[in-house]
């Protein structure tokens, strides 16, 4: 079935399609941990966690995608255990292969145009609960459960694809500093986390950034 797919797709630890043969691509330096990507915030970007916060953390996400899902109890942790310290952001990047993350991702971009960031924060932890159908009309029914939105305006911005372009341009944009990803890739004040970590590879960059008293 579709899992056993995912799984092959997934088993060198490969998260998109495959890379183009190494004969026309430039040779890659092997990454320095210590890079400090610069990838600019959206002004309209989701956020939650500390308006001030020491150390900010751009999560690169899919909708549909099982590890960025796995993910989020691990995020949970790391609210409580540093409050607002840590500002948690949402970048939108919604892999090709994933048929419904990115009419997913546009559902969430209106709920947040409708409600805010912690409506928003609220419908994706719906989605990520219910990864398996994020079809159209499943999409509007899980965003009835978050209090105040107008789920008709909501299937009209669905149908109108209203957001195809701001999420595209969020995924150009988080291209354009790091290259092609798999989901999810994280910056903690601009060095790279990748993929479902544990909590302790959170903890360790988090402390770092804080040590290093760097303002994001």
């Amino acid at each position: 079935g579709r899992d056993a797919v995912y799984a092959r797709l997934i088993q060198d630890g490969r998260t998109e399609p495959a890379p183009r043969p190494e004969a026309d691509r430039p040779a890659r330096e092997p990454e320095d941990p210590d890079q400090v990507h610069e990838l600019p915030i959206p002004a309209n970007a989701p956020r939650e966690g500390g308006r001030r916060a020491q150390v900010i953390i751009q999560e690169m996400g899919d909708l549909q995608c099982p590890f960025c899902n796995r993910v989020q109890a691990t995020l949970e942790q790391v609210r409580q255990e540093y409050g607002n310290r840590v500002q948690i952001v949402w970048r939108d990047y919604p892999l090709p292969f994933h048929q419904d993350a990115a009419l997913a991702a546009e559902a969430a971009r209106e709920v947040k145009r409708q409600r805010g960031d912690a409506a928003f924060f609220e419908f994706i932890g719906i989605v990520f609960d219910n990864q398996r159908e994020l079809g159209l009309d499943k999409l509007v029914e899980y965003a009835r459960r978050v209090s105040g939105v107008n789920v008709r305006r909501l299937r009209q911005a669905l149908q109108q694809r209203t957001h195809q372009a701001a999420v595209e341009a969020d995924m150009a944009a988080v291209r354009g500093v790091l290259g092609s990803i798999g989901t999810p890739t994280f910056l903690i004040n601009g060095k790279k986390l990748v993929g479902a970590q544990p909590f302790s590879a959170f903890r360790d960059a988090i402390d770092d950034a804080l040590q290093a008293g760097t303002t994001p």
